[in-house]
This record gives structure tokens, C-alpha cells and sequence, in this order.
């Protein structure tokens, strides 16, 4: 769309970040109006509307605080009881971009009804299918979106998001058997948000690991890691096959409680671990070396032996500074362009407070900062930087 053709899109804020979703909207669209059509305690929903906007699909990810945005094709402001007029403009839509397969995504904002989202997914779905459009659920060439509110119906479409969507917590549902906590949602996320590529038998970092979510997400795609924190982990849990190390002051008192199938564990005291990385790389033979010791309080980390890792992820629950201090003091095991994955805690509704203290808390160590608030993001954000090995220290 160009000239003076208006163009309509919806925006989706968590709540609690409304404000700064707003400023970041008004930043990257300014000349657009912006109206919340409805708010409830998980989401907020913008309106925007403007001439030759530039919007293209992905663009949500060069915000902070707006999870998805896509464009809009209509608003239906009287919902039928039988959702009839959602339904005849989805068929327009379907007919109007050529599609061959579509699968449609409610949402419920504010909207009072007592059928669940999934289920008028269903109901208007198979509606459409009896009219000729193929349903696909799992490779459709067409995502219809419908926000349902108090106004009105909010329709549009986009391409398939890989994770997102407007109800990205549905995707995630279907993976809980095979992940160990929600925590690991939050990397899963970050992964895809920033870009990340994961390289097989790529060494990484994970600080705060226990039980192990964020170990067990890049143990399955194929790293190598060096797990710290002083609690134990679910290793019962981690991939098949994977062979672990666990370092520790005294290993005969954990061993008892020590529990894996299908996965080799040895324990080795941390003199013992000291000697044996001074004659061999560990993660030549083991796929996760798990120590168990406080951050701190532990000397290991600067054993040559370890050789250099390409992602340093961090979620303990400790401030900006605490948590960009315990990146500076592993800056010497990380590769020059090392990314660092790191959740930022708000202890209080503060954001652009946190932002700006991580920002300058990691000026030393990086370039540039970015921040995203998650779907699985509490009150907290996500923040993600490039190791600038040409500094090696933070602003503290």
C-alpha cells in the first residue's frame, strides 16, 4: 500500500508495559493514530491506523514491549451470536489473497462470553471449511486472526510466526512434556526473538541452571554446556544419551540423591576436576559439566582448559549490575562476538529504570542492547548483546 491509502493494524502489550509499548509504537509510527480498543489483566490491544505505515511481517520484533502486530482487515463492531459477520469477512479475506489453506486464531480481550478461544477456533473454522476454504492446522499458507472485545472484532491476517501468534502460550502448552520447567520457554523465546543460531557442538554457558530448563533447550539442539549453580538439576530429564559431569566440594554426600536413566553421570571433587582440565577439554568427552557451586565462590572458571564458549546465558535472581558483574567475571572464557542472553529482574514496576541500569551495567562488556518483554517474561524483561572482547569489562 502507498499514498494516501490508510492502512490499519493491531498491536498486542503485555498490561503491566503499556506505556512503553506505546512510546515504542508512536517511535516507529509517527503518524499514526493510536486507539486501545481493550485491555483485561494479560493483554492490551492498539489500534493503529496511517498512511503507508511501511509495515512488513516480522516487524514486532524490533520492539521491546509489543509481542505481535499485524495488519488488519476489518473491525466488526456488532458480534452476532453465531459470529456469522466474522465469518463472511474471513471468507473475504481467504478469497481475496488466493489462499489454498488457512487456520483462524481467536483471541478474548475484555470479551464476555463464556465459550473458550479455542473453541469458536473450532465452530468458525469448521464454518468456513463448509463454505470451501481447506483448513490446515499444522502448514497453513494463511493465519487468520480474530481478537474478540467489547467493541468489536478485530480481523486480519499475516503469515504463519513460527512461535508467536496470538496465543503463543497454545504452542508452548503442547511442548510441556518434553521440556522440564516454563523457565525454558523464556530461552526458547529469546532463541527465536533475537535470532539466535545454535551451532552443534557449540559450547555454552548457562548460569542459574537448576532444575535445568535452559541446559535441557540447548543440550537438544545440539550444544555443549557449562552449567553453574550450587543446586542440583533434573538430569534424569536432560536428552538420552547425554554424558554429565557433575564438579562439587564433596561428591560422596550428593551422589544418593543422584537419579538418570540412559545417561552417564560421574562426579569428580573440584581438585579432582581442576587436575583433570589441566591435562583434557572436558567437553571433549562430557556434554554438560554441571558445577555445582555458588558463582562466586568458585575458582574453576579460569582453567584454560575449558577453551572459549559462544553463548553466555544468565537468569539467577539478582538485579542488572549483580546479574552483568557475573558476565564480566566469565568474559574471559567467551569467544570475541560471544552473545549473552540474560533476564533482566523488576522487583519493581520500573522497566525504563532496569533498562537503562543494564544498558549501562553491560556498556563495558558489549555494543549494543537489546531488550524484549517475552510472553513468558514475568516481571521481567529479556535482554540480549554481543560481546565486544575489546573491552572485557562492565560499567559498574
Amino acid at each position: 500500500m502507498c499514498g494516501d491509502v490508510e492502512e490499519e493494524f493491531a498491536a498486542l502489550a503485555d498490561p503491566r508495559f503499556y506505556t512503553q509499548a506505546l512510546k515504542e509504537l508512536k517511535s516507529a509510527f509517527p503518524t499514526a493514530k493510536l486507539k486501545r480498543i481493550a485491555q483485561d489483566s494479560a493483554n492490551s490491544i492498539i489500534l493503529l491506523s496511517c498512511e503507508d505505515c511501511g509495515y512488513k511481517h516480522g516487524t514486532a520484533y524490533m520492539f521491546s514491549y509489543v509481542y505481535e502486530i499485524f495488519p488488519v482487515f476489518t473491525f466488526v463492531k456488532d458480534i452476532d451470536a453465531e459470529y456469522y459477520t466474522v465469518i463472511e469477512n474471513v471468507l473475504d479475506i481467504i478469497s481475496v489473497l488466493g489462499a489454498k489453506s488457512f487456520r483462524i486464531e481467536v483471541k478474548k480481550i475484555d470479551y464476555k462470553s463464556k465459550e473458550r478461544a479455542k473453541d469458536l477456533e473450532v465452530k468458525m473454522g469448521r464454518e468456513i471449511e463448509s463454505r470451501g476454504p481447506v483448513a490446515d492446522l499444522k502448514n497453513p499458507k494463511l493465519l487468520i486472526n480474530v481478537v474478540l472485545t467489547s467493541s468489536g472484532a478485530i480481523i486480519g491476517s499475516q503469515d504463519v510466526p513460527k512461535i508467536g501468534g496470538l496465543d503463543a502460550f497454545r504452542y508452548f502448552n503442547k511442548l510441556d512434556a518434553e521440556h522440564i520447567n516454563r523457565s525454558e520457554f523464556k530461552l526458547i523465546e529469546a532463541i527465536e526473538h533475537f535470532g539466535v543460531e545454535i551451532k552443534k557442538g557449540e559450547r555454552c554457558i548457562d548460569v542459574g541452571s537448576a532444575p535445568g530448563g535452559w541446559t535441557h533447550f540447548l543440550l537438544s539442539n545440539g550444544a555443549k554446556v557449562l552449567a553453574i549453580d550450587s543446586a542440583l538439576m533434573d538430569y534424569d530429564a536432560m536428552p538420552p544419551q547425554s554424558s554429565i559431569l557433575i564438579v562439587m566440594q564433596d561428591p560422596s554426600k550428593s551422589k544418593p540423591f543422584l537419579k538418570a536413566e540412559n545417561r552417564k553421570i560421574e562426579l569428580k571433587s573440584v581438585k579432582e576436576f581442576e587436575e583433570y582440565a589441566k591435562k583434557s577439554n572436558p567437553f571433549n568427552y562430557y556434554d554438560l559439566v554441571h558445577v555445582a557451586s555458588n558463582i562466586t565462590s568458585t575458582s574453576l572458571l579460569s582453567l584454560d582448559g575449558l577453551g572459549k564458549f559462544g553463548i553466555l546465558a544468565i537468569d539467577i535472581n539478582r538485579g542488572p549490575e549483580e546479574a552483568a558483574a557475573v558476565a564480566a567475571s566469565l568474559c574471559t572464557l567467551l569467544d570475541p562476538g560471544a552473545r549473552i542472553i540474560m533476564t533482566i529482574k523488576m522487583p519493581e514496576s520500573k522497566p525504563e529504570h532496569y533498562v537503562e541500569e543494564a544498558r549501562r551495567a553491560l556498556s563495558g562488556l558489549t555494543t549494543e542492547v537489546k531488550f524484549a518483554k517475552l510472553r513468558h517474561n514475568r516481571q521481567e524483561l529479556t535482554a540480549f548483546a554481543i560481546f565486544n572482547a575489546s573491552r572485557g569489562e562492565p560499567n559498574l
